[in-house]
């Protein structure tokens, strides 16, 4: 399998399966997964800055301390994964799923997370606030159901009457600022 990036550079070619593959540590900024079933891999510590996972099947995967700046996730299923530690600053997730997902320590900040689905989501001193230009993180109509907040900073993260938070969470006392716009 080759891995191109979003211009069509060749970045990596692989013998067999992707899924269950160990590509730590690797440098595959702008690197195009979408659609893709890569269950199972290693992309811990790997550099995946504007990287592509529109619609790409990713649970039970590890990326701690990936950096997933301004990545592309959109409907994608990271069900399971091990996010811990990673950068997914200005990231683009609408529509996906990280349900059971550990995204502890994780930064968030800016990231649209419109209609994501963090049911069961470890999110213990996950960073979620603004963004260096004053952007908030959008958690309109996002689903937080038995998500763990502990620690998790979530000062100026924008939801509206959609989003569906823990029992007992208070989202003002967070800091958090109601939206009224409408999800596009």
């Amino acid at each position: 399998m080759i891995i191109l990036s979003t211009s069509g550079k060749h970045l990596l070619e692989i013998n067999g399966e992707l899924a269950g593959s160990d590509l730590s540590g690797r440098k595959l900024e702008s690197a195009l997964f979408d659609g893709l079933n890569i269950e199972g891999v290693d992309l811990s510590g790997s550099q995946l800055i504007s990287a592509s996972f529109d619609g790409t099947k990713v649970p039970n995967s590890r990326l701690v301390g990936a950096n997933l700046q301004s990545a592309h996730l959109m409907d994608a299923c990271f069900d399971g994964a091990d996010l811990s530690n990673a950068d997914l600053y200005w990231c683009i997730a609408q529509g996906a799923s990280f349900k059971g997902a550990l995204l502890v320590n994780t930064i968030l900040r800016g990231a649209d997370l419109t209609l994501v689905d963090f049911s069961g989501t470890n999110l213990s001193g996950a960073n979620l606030s603004l963004d260096n230009l004053g952007g908030s993180t959008d958690l309109r109509g996002a689903n937080l159901t038995d998500s763990i907040l502990r620690s998790t900073i979530l000062t100026g993260a924008k939801y509206n009457s959609r989003t569906i938070f823990p029992g007992g969470f208070d989202p003002a006392e967070a800091g958090m600022k109601l939206s009224f716009e409408e999800i596009e």
